[in-house]
């Protein structure tokens, strides 16, 4: 029963296939109802960070307990990696521009937060 809510194929339709072919829809119906979940749980991490009732930004990883899927069903998952490349001289010039910004703008404006450019890295 739970195959048929998957893949939604006759007894006359089913037959024509082999177990191979059907293996492989199932296993791409699986994938479907996986990438849509992926898609959920990014819009919710987007809410729940939104509403400014968490510390720390939500991520898709704490909702799902997992990395999200590739897009593309035959691109392998990419390990995550400790070791993140230097940022450009380009980068950090605009850090640094970014980070004068919000200072002249806080001193303006004694009620405003600054963010810090290393939060969420």
């Amino acid at each position: 029963m739970a195959v048929r809510r998957l893949l939604p194929l006759t007894a006359r339709a089913f037959g024509r296939h082999t177990p191979r072919e059907v293996e492989e829809m199932i296993d791409g119906a699986i994938w479907r109802l996986a990438q849509a979940q992926d898609a959920r749980a990014w819009q919710t991490a987007l809410l729940m960070s939104a509403t400014g009732n968490y510390k720390e930004p939500i991520t898709v990883e704490q909702l799902l307990g997992r990395p999200p899927l590739p897009l593309d069903p035959r691109q392998k998952p990419v390990a995550e990696t400790e070791d993140a490349p230097e940022p450009s001289e380009k980068a950090a010039r605009a850090r640094a521009l970014l980070a004068a910004a919000q200072m002249e703008a806080a001193s303006h404006d004694p009620g405003a937060t600054i963010v810090p450019l290393d939060q969420g890295e």
